[in-house]
């Protein structure tokens, strides 16, 4: 069953590995996955949260923005135009990846901003995630 989640648009499930379903969306222009990893449930998903964020995305995204530039120590101009998209899991588990960001510092793979509710979490480099990753890989 789709998850009914105000704000969502065009709400479809999508390819994902065993053990995961997920279901991409839109927000505007802003794609939008929903992510449920068992043990969890579709149930456990807080669409009144998640429509809340999605209310003010524009300010998340700006906010998320901040946090890059503020953990590569660098200006980058701004962050809606870095390719944004928001992955939502059970609860109130979230993230903002940035798929274009223009510093020279982020990798291929993008940079993500993770949150708990409304706290940020951290800031993830997914290149150095994937590197470390392949250099594991490679020890065994």
């Amino acid at each position: 069953m789709t998850p009914r989640i105000p704000g969502l648009t065009d709400l479809q499930p999508t390819d994902a590995p065993e053990g995961v379903t997920a279901w991409l969306g839109w927000a505007g222009d802003l794609p939008v996955t929903i992510v449920i990893e068992e043990p969890a449930t579709e149930d456990e998903l807080d669409a009144t949260f998640i429509a809340g964020i999605l209310a003010d995305v524009d300010a998340w995204i700006v906010r998320a923005g901040d946090a890059v530039e503020e953990f590569y120590r660098a200006e980058a101009g701004t962050a809606t135009g870095w390719s944004p998209e928001a992955t939502f899991w059970a609860g109130q588990e979230w993230s903002i990846r940035f798929a274009e960001c223009p510093l020279p510092e982020v990798g291929d793979l993008g940079v993500a901003v993770l949150f708990s509710g409304e706290t940020l979490d951290s800031v993830e480099d997914l290149s150095a995630d994937d590197a470390e990753d392949a250099d594991d890989a490679h020890e065994h």
